[in-house]
């Protein structure tokens, strides 16, 4: 998952510049052995209160605005980030999201740009690629990352489209079986390396990311993608400008027009 990947970057990140990162089981923490505590998941920022150990808290999590101010989901989330010595967020709209607190600040998203690069070589033609976990809370059928919408556009413009990522998205396309029929759709829901991943991106020349909500503006694959040098079609709700990417409204329309501009412009963006 996402939340994983990120710790493991931070921890790979952290030793780069000679620190001693650990990952550790909550159990395992000795507050006198550690001078900063990093929690990702909120039930165990609470837990660590709790036992006494300050922390610094991470918000990753999407669901807050899924199910709303008034969920539990949300006040645990709140509590957590009260409770920590500071907490940090990777979407801009969550700061205002949680005005109920002056501890949360954004700190956008990084990837590792020595392993994700482009190997140089031109497009001989363009290929369109979706990498995600699709559904949300529970929920298979939810097309929260859009592969709906993005299959459409590759049919409109009759383009190759590859959907990646683990397994839980054949799950969604048994709820749209009808999609599966397009001939030039490509699925490779296999849980795919990193290294695996990296080629997905260098082999296609467009990243589709018509997502409906993100905890991270920009999120990790829309940097993976950029970082690679393909252009990215997607919807964006951060203020700082990214190059690059090409913003869309989450319809077939807009996303078949992103597409086509892309492609008129592609060595400009």
């Amino acid at each position: 998952g996402a939340v994983e990947k990120i710790i493991w970057n931070y921890k790979l990140s952290l030793e780069k510049k000679n620190n001693i990162v650990d990952i550790q089981y909550l159990n395992q923490v000795n507050k006198d052995n550690s001078d900063i505590v990093h929690i990702h998941i909120a039930n165990l920022a609470l837990e660590s209160y709790n036992k006494g150990i300050p922390y610094i808290f991470s918000l990753h999590d999407h669901h807050v605005v899924h199910y709303g101010k008034n969920s539990g989901n949300y006040q645990q989330n709140l509590e957590a980030i009260k409770k920590s010595v500071v907490s940090i967020t990777h979407a801009e709209y969550l700061i205002d999201f949680f005005d109920e607190t002056d501890k949360l600040f954004y700190l956008p998203h990084g990837v590792d740009n020595t392993f994700f690069t482009g190997d140089g070589k031109p497009k001989i033609e363009h290929k369109l690629l979706c990498l995600a976990n699709n559904g949300i809370g529970g929920d298979s059928s939810y097309d929260r990352k859009g592969f709906l919408y993005a299959i459409d556009a590759a049919k409109n413009l009759n383009l190759p489209i590859t959907i990646a990522g683990p397994e839980n998205n054949m799950e969604f396309f048994k709820h749209y079986p009808e999609y599966l029929k397009y001939d030039k759709l490509t699925l490779k829901c296999n849980e795919p390396s990193e290294n695996e991943i990296l080629e997905l991106y260098r082999s296609h020349s467009i990243f589709l990311h018509p997502s409906a909500l993100e905890a991270g503006h920009p999120n990790l694959t829309i940097l993976e993608a950029l970082s690679c040098g393909l252009p990215v079609v997607g919807t964006y709700e951060g203020t700082r400008p990214i190059k690059g990417l090409v913003k869309i409204q989450r319809d077939v329309k807009s996303v078949t027009d992103g597409i086509i501009h892309t492609i008129k412009n592609y060595k400009k963006i």
